[in-house]
Order: C-alpha cells, then structure tokens, then sequence
C-alpha cells in the first residue's frame, strides 16, 4: 500500500464497494446508544479455513507495516526517514489472546492486550441490547510501555479497555468502552463480507482495516483523545487483529471450521 492509496481512502474504500464490499454507517453516543442501526439477520458464515486465516493474517502485516511506516515517516519533525527506518514493526499475533508492543521511533511506545473471545455475551448499553462473541481488549500508549504479567505497566500516558462485540448472526461489530468515564457505546458497525470465491484475500483484509480505522477514530472521539495518528493506526490494527482472530475463524476449540 503506497502513500497515495493510503491519502485517498474514500477512493480505496468506493473500489472495495464495488468488489461487494458494503459498510453500514453507525451511531455514536455516550450512555445511549440513540437510533442505532438494527442488526437485520443474514445467513452468512464468517469461518475461514487455514490457509484463507493464515493469508488474511499475512496481509494484515502488510497493511499494518505499511500504514504504521506512513505514519511515522510524516510525523518525525522533518527528519528524512524513507531510507532509514528498518522494519521495526513486529508480526503479527496468530491466536488469542495475546499481547502486542511496538517501539515507535520518533513517537510513544505502544502495547495491547486481547483476551481469549468467550463465545456468547450479553452487552447493554443505554436501554439498547446486543448479544454475540465478545473479546475484551486494552492498549496503553506512552513514553514507556510494556506487558507484566498480563497487565499493561510503565509510564502510561493513557489507557483504553473496551469490549469487541460481533453479532454472529447479522456480523455487526459493536466495542463498549471500559471504566473511567461514562459508559459510550460505538456501534453498529455492519461490513458485509462477502464469500471468499468473488473476492480476494487481500481485499477482505484492506476492509477489514479499513471498518477497523474507522471504529478506532469513533473509540478516541468517545473518550475525547487526540492521540497522534500512529496510534489511531495501530488501535485500527489491534481491533482487525481481533476480529480476523475471533469472529471471522472460529474463536473456540470445538468449534467448527
């Protein structure tokens, strides 16, 4: 992904519409979830086989080395980085939960937690019911951070922990945010994935992304935070992550794939 793709996502985002890609707008409020859109029922299957999760996960890598790098290079003070930056980001995680840091140079360091999905929860927000798989997750961002003990430590400069909710039967994303200030529901986010045999690999993940850039930009408005953008990009990272990980494969042993 080049920097001008990267600068021209609303023309990215009408490709992948035209691919079969549609995405659903969404409501956003605090303590209430107000008009939200309604989940309507499909018969869809969000399972993957290994090789399709393996090769979503791949090009998840990708996006997230290539945007985290754009990020980076047009934010270090007019330092010229395009020949000098190594490959700083680390793969990817491949199963929940897990934990995942970065050292940004010329930036905050990062890390994020996710928690193994539990199959079905409830989640009420404003009057407003959802029920489906639910992975909670963290991500700590400051001048020193790092994970002790499955608990995220160091100079923290702020912290988000929300719950990553998917309706199973409609595939409606919802995240309800954590304690520390009012309860703020963002949601119903409602990609429409389509069957892998109509599009590739790596345009489900460039949508994936792309929903999940949108719900970490709604998650920082929430809690009113302005964080640079490398770590907007990287939240939009550790929520795709989540998602590819516990509601597009089966999240469980024991469940089907």
């Amino acid at each position: 992904m080049q920097m001008s793709d990267r600068n021209d996502s609303f023309n990215r985002r009408k490709v992948l519409q035209k691919a079969g890609f549609g995405v659903v707008g969404s409501s956003l409020a605090l303590s209430s979830v107000g008009a939200a859109q309604s989940d309507e029922t499909t018969e869809k299957s969000y399972e993957l086989s290994k090789e399709e999760k393996e090769a979503l996960l791949k090009e998840l890598e990708r996006i997230a080395e290539d945007e985290l790098n754009d990020d980076v290079k047009n934010n270090s003070d007019g330092v010229n980085t395009q020949a000098t930056i190594p490959s700083w980001v680390p793969g990817l995680p491949d199963g929940l939960p897990f934990s995942w840091c970065l050292n940004i140079p010329f930036g905050p360091e990062l890390c994020a937690l996710a928690e193994a999905p539990i199959v079905e929860e409830s989640l009420s927000c404003g009057g407003s019911h959802f029920t489906g798989r639910s992975i909670g997750t963290s991500i700590g961002y400051g001048p020193s951070v790092e994970v002790e003990n499955d608990d995220l430590t160091g100079n923290i400069q702020n912290e988000v922990s929300m719950n990553i909710l998917v309706n199973e039967n409609s595939g409606c994303i919802y995240l309800e945010l954590g304690a520390g200030f009012d309860t703020a529901c963002i949601g119903p986010r409602c990609p429409d994935y389509p069957d892998l045999d109509d599009v590739s690999v790596t345009e489900l993940a460039n949508a994936l992304y792309d929903t999940s850039r949108n719900l970490a930009e709604d998650l920082y408005d929430a809690v009113d935070l302005s964080p640079p953008e490398v770590i907007i990009t990287a939240t939009a990272v550790v929520i795709a992550l989540a998602l590819a990980l516990g509601i597009i494969t089966p999240p469980v042993p024991g469940i089907p794939t």
